[in-house]
């Protein structure tokens, strides 16, 4: 990022648009979701590495963008995969655990948003958002704002084909320790395991890059039957997953 930086401010400024991640946000507004806003100088309730080592970046392009170098934040949630084709990087945490849950045949009953975007709606929207005002200085989150309940999903598993019984997070908790090596929770045991009984989602503020998406005729794909059968298809196509023993469809919920 630094190296970024003085390219930017090298002979003539150039704005910046950086690409973020939601591990990052930890600022919230009024209503507790997290806020599209840049950086303040602590950064709290923020763990891990990865997530720190995001908001150091962002912090540093706060500084240049507070000295008046234009910058943009893209802070991007799930990408999945090629909406046409379901092509996808399956070595994703959310794709393990969906994994890891139908080779155990339990899951935990999460109040969980999966915000799944496809990783080409998400270039096109980071592409027009970027030329729609390049001189901005702004924060956008690119999350979907409905998604898909973790609990439906899992429904609409077993209707494809698969059997996965929903149970507590603590039940769930109780199994993992027994798992075989082989199992795509295996190297996750660690994060899972701490994992808290009563889990509580935080919610995502979307509105700013939803009203601008919205101004530029993108809006955001449905989560839907067509969507999942496409990337739940590749998937056991490529041999990421086994196909389920017995398939029939439903219609997920226009979201």
């Amino acid at each position: 990022t630094l190296e970024v930086i003085k390219f930017a401010t090298t002979r003539y400024d150039k704005p910046i648009h950086y690409i973020s991640t939601l591990s990052s946000a930890y600022q919230k507004d009024a209503e507790g979701s997290l806020s599209e806003v840049f950086p303040e100088a602590s950064y709290e309730e923020l763990s891990g590495g990865y997530a720190i080592s995001k908001w150091v970046a962002e912090r540093l392009l706060t500084e240049v963008k507070d000295r008046g170098l234009p910058v943009q934040i893209y802070r991007s949630g799930y990408i999945s995969g090629q909406s046409d084709t379901g092509q996808a990087n399956f070595n994703d945490s959310l794709f393990m655990l969906i994994k890891g849950c139908i080779q155990l045949g339990y899951a935990p009953n999460m109040a969980e948003k999966v915000s799944i975007l496809p990783v080409d709606y998400v270039g096109q929207a980071t592409v027009a958002l970027s030329l729609a005002h390049p001189l901005r200085s702004t924060v956008y989150h690119i999350d979907h704002p409905a998604g898909i309940m973790w609990p439906d999903l899992i429904d609409w598993l077993n209707n494809y084909g698969y059997r996965v019984k929903l149970i507590s997070i603590a039940d769930w908790k109780k199994l993992l320790p027994t798992l075989p090596q082989d199992n795509a929770l295996f190297s996750f045991l660690p994060y899972y395991l701490a994992f808290p009984d009563d889990f509580e989602m935080t919610q995502v503020s979307v509105a700013h890059a939803t009203a601008e998406l919205t101004r530029l005729d993108l809006p955001y794909p449905l989560i839907d039957d067509a969507l999942l059968t496409v990337y739940f298809d590749f998937m056991c196509k490529d041999g990421f997953l086994s196909p389920p023993s017995t398939k029939k469809k439903i219609t997920v919920r226009d979201k």
